[in-house]
């Protein structure tokens, strides 16, 4: 589930499948705005992450890398897709987009749509940004770490938070 930028409406993602839903509440009734697929895409691709922008951007993380869809004009198009699985999407103040992913670290989407890449040693689970522009993020194996982005520098915070980072995935 992640939040719409639509007042009252969620984006439901299923879990294995290639599409998202839109839905809304009218007169206290749950009704289906609108279904999301992506255009052009390798057969397999499953949704594993979206977010909507205030551009009516829906930024879709999938089993295979980022695609983005644009909400009016109802057209896809791939952005990366050698990521591997997206696990997280998040924007920061500034409206950058940070992208966490399995097994292969970190992504933000510069200015001129590129992807810069920031090395991780675990998987990434989950993230997001502090209002001081730091990226925090949480990892499969139970850490917890600290990006800042202006300096690239990672610092560990597992053990501040009462966490051992010793989680043992199969």
């Amino acid at each position: 589930i992640a939040a719409s930028r639509h007042k009252g409406n969620v984006w439901v993602v299923p879990e294995n499948h290639d599409f998202a839903y839109e839905f809304g509440q009218e007169n206290m009734h749950i009704q289906l705005r609108r279904t999301v697929r992506l255009n052009d895409r390798p057969s397999r691709t499953v949704f594993t992450r979206i977010y909507e922008n205030d551009q009516d951007i829906l930024w879709i993380g999938t089993n295979r890398g980022l695609y983005a869809h644009d909400l009016k004009s109802g057209k896809s198009r791939t952005v990366c897709d050698t990521l591997g699985q997206v696990s997280a999407i998040e924007e920061d103040k500034n409206g950058t987009l940070w992208i966490g992913t399995i097994s292969k670290g970190i992504y933000h989407l510069t200015n001129d749509g590129k992807l810069k890449h920031h090395a991780t040693l675990q998987s990434v689970s989950c993230l997001t940004t502090a209002d001081n522009g730091d990226i925090w993020i949480g990892t499969q194996e139970g850490g917890v770490y600290r990006l800042n982005p202006k300096t690239g520098e990672q610092t560990e915070h597992t053990a501040f938070c009462g966490l051992k980072g010793d989680i043992i995935n199969q």
